[in-house]
């Protein structure tokens, strides 16, 4: 097993494109071996958001997505109105 952690934060959670470059990177240095992801909150939704464009194409053997929001512009609204004042400086 290797572990890889891609953290970039960016509040256009509905682009996948680096998350893309990085599985592509991934399978092209460790071409026989099975990629899994996890990711939790904004993360989370990015990768449903990748998986969803790119359904059985994806490099990925499973994904697990924690905390993905459901309804994302009812969820940035409430960050705007109710969370810490560094999500509005975006």
């Amino acid at each position: 097993w290797r572990a890889v952690v891609f953290s970039w934060w960016r509040f256009d959670m509905a682009e996948y494109r680096d998350l893309e470059a990085v599985l592509k990177h991934l399978q092209k240095i460790n071409k026989s071996a099975p990629l899994v992801a996890i990711a939790y909150s904004a993360g989370g939704h990015i990768l449903l958001k990748y998986l969803q464009a790119k359904g059985k194409k994806t490099p990925l053997v499973a994904a697990i997505s924690c905390s993905g929001c459901f309804d994302l512009r009812y969820t940035i609204q409430n960050i705007k109105e109710n969370e810490n004042v560094s999500y509005r400086l975006y």
